[in-house]
C-alpha cells in the first residue's frame, strides 16, 4: 500500500492542475509549533471535503517540506505540489482511504533535520568533518526531529482532529531530502509509521 500510495500521488503531481485555483478542502495553520527537541516549525493541516461537520475518522499523511505542499505563495519555487487536489481526487475515485494531510514546514536547518543521524555516525571521521558545515557545524538532529513528529506533533493531531492513530493509518512522505527523512522515520519508528512515500529521494 505505501508504494502504491507514493506512485498514485506522484502520478497525480504530474497531471496538469485544473484551471481553477480554488482551494480544495480546508487549511488550518498552526504557526511556530513548539518543541522540546528542535526549533519551532510551522504546521499546516489539510482537512478534505466532507470533514467539516462529519463524524468519520481519517488516516493521516505527514509530509516534509510542508511549505511546498498546498500553497504557491509559500513554496520555494512559488509552485505548490498540489497535494490537496491529488489526495482529494484519489479519495473521490476510491483509490485512497479518507486522509488528512499534515505539512510540516522545514527550518533553516533543513539538512541537519533531514539527514539520518545513524548514517552520519557510521561515516569515517574525516568525512563527518567535511560534512559538518552543511549541518550548521554540528551533527544532524534528525533523531530529535523525529521525536518532534512522534512525541509532539502526532499526539496533538490525534487529539485535535478525528484521526485513526494506529500505525497502519499513519504515513510519512517527502521529496528529495524529505524522502530521505521519511524513509528514516519508518526505520527509526516502525511502531509509529506504517509506511513512507519517498519521491526523488536525495
Amino acid at each position: 500500500m505505501p508504494a502504491r500510495l507514493a506512485a498514485l500521488l506522484l502520478a497525480a503531481f504530474l497531471i496538469t492542475q485544473p484551471a481553477s485555483a480554488e482551494q480544495i478542502g480546508t487549511l488550518v495553520k498552526h504557526e511556530a509549533f513548539p518543541s522540546a527537541h528542535v526549533e519551532p516549525h510551522n504546521v499546516t493541516v489539510w482537512l478534505p471535503p466532507g470533514y467539516e461537520g462529519g463524524t468519520e475518522r481519517y488516516s493521516v499523511l505527514y509530509m516534509a517540506d510542508g511549505q511546498n505542499v498546498f500553497e504557491d505563495a509559500t513554496s520555494f519555487i512559488k509552485k505548490e505540489w498540489g497535494v490537496d487536489e491529488a489526495v482529494a481526487g484519489l479519495m473521490a475515485e476510491g483509490k485512497m482511504r479518507p486522509t488528512i494531510v499534515v505539512g510540516v514546514r522545514n527550518t533553516a536547518n533543513r539538512r541537519g533535520e533531514y539527514f539520518p543521524r545513524a548514517a552520519f555516525d557510521r561515516l569515517p571521521e574525516e568525512v563527518r568533518t567535511i560534512m559538518l558545515p552543511r549541518f550548521a557545524g554540528k551533527p544532524p538532529v534528525s533523531d530529535d526531529y523525529l521525536r518532534f513528529l512522534v512525541e509532539e506533533v502526532k499526539p496533538f493531531i490525534d487529539k485535535t482532529y478525528r484521526t485513526r492513530p494506529d500505525r497502519e493509518d499513519t504515513m510519512v512522505m517527502g521529496a528529495s531530502a524529505g524522502g530521505m527523512i521519511s524513509l528514516y522515520a519508518v526505520m527509526r519508528h516502525p511502531d509509529g509509521f506504517g509506511g513512507a512515500g519517498c519521491l526523488s529521494t536525495h
